[in-house]
């Protein structure tokens, strides 16, 4: 009925982030549904009225990339109180703080929980994630859908793979914390060539955000 409907409305839609943000947060949960369904609740996916572009994501070595970001580009960020860089350790927290000098949110994800920002910077999200070859499984939805994988494939191992049920929740987190604006810069991607990219980067090139 009418009151069913507007409850449906009021939990799905979202008045914080566009739907380029919210795009890609849904590929993460898609990613969950499909190797963690246990681990998750089923949810209707967040819309927005307005459209919104992709993150963007900085490509070369980690210095060369926030030169880019910051002196190049179509936003020139004026980085600040509304800004944040989100990191995965209290180490990485140090060394963003070091390189690029300027004021603003400096945290880990889990820092960053519940907060939201004007434009965010994840950095090195996939660089420093604790699972290493455990991301390819991933790489089986590009197989699915018959996208050439480069490399292996290993076979789901609960016990093995569980490690990214945290990963993907971490990285769901990080990414819902912008309203206008993600940049993902990351030492992991040096170039868009598809055999270098990390897993996760291969899944959203071949249409994993919609």
């Amino acid at each position: 009925g009418a009151n069913q409907a507007l409850v449906k409305q009021k939990l799905t839609r979202n008045l914080r982030s566009h739907n380029g943000i919210l795009r890609l947060a849904s590929s993460v949960i898609d990613l969950i549904e499909a190797y963690f369904e246990d681990s998750i609740d089923k949810m209707e996916r967040d819309y927005c009225e307005e459209e919104g572009a992709l993150p963007s994501v900085v490509t070369g070595a980690a210095q060369e990339g926030w030169t880019m970001l910051f002196q190049t580009g179509t936003s020139k960020m004026e980085f600040g109180a509304h800004h944040a860089i989100i990191v995965r350790n209290e180490k990485a927290k140090n060394q963003v703080r070091n390189m690029s000098n300027r004021p603003g949110f400096y945290g880990t994800v889990f820092d960053a929980k519940g907060l939201e920002f004007s434009e965010v910077i994840l950095y090195n999200f996939f660089t420093d994630s604790p699972a290493k070859n455990e991301w390819r499984i991933i790489l089986q939805q590009l197989s699915n859908k018959g996208v050439p994988v480069f490399g292996g494939i290993p076979a789901m191992n609960p016990a093995k793979h569980n490690i990214l049920v945290l990963e993907l929740k971490e990285l769901y987190t990080a990414i819902t914390r912008p309203m206008h604006k993600l940049w993902i810069v990351d030492e992991m991607v040096q170039s868009m060539d598809e055999r270098d990219l990390h897993p996760m980067f291969q899944y959203w090139m071949h249409g994993g955000c919609g």
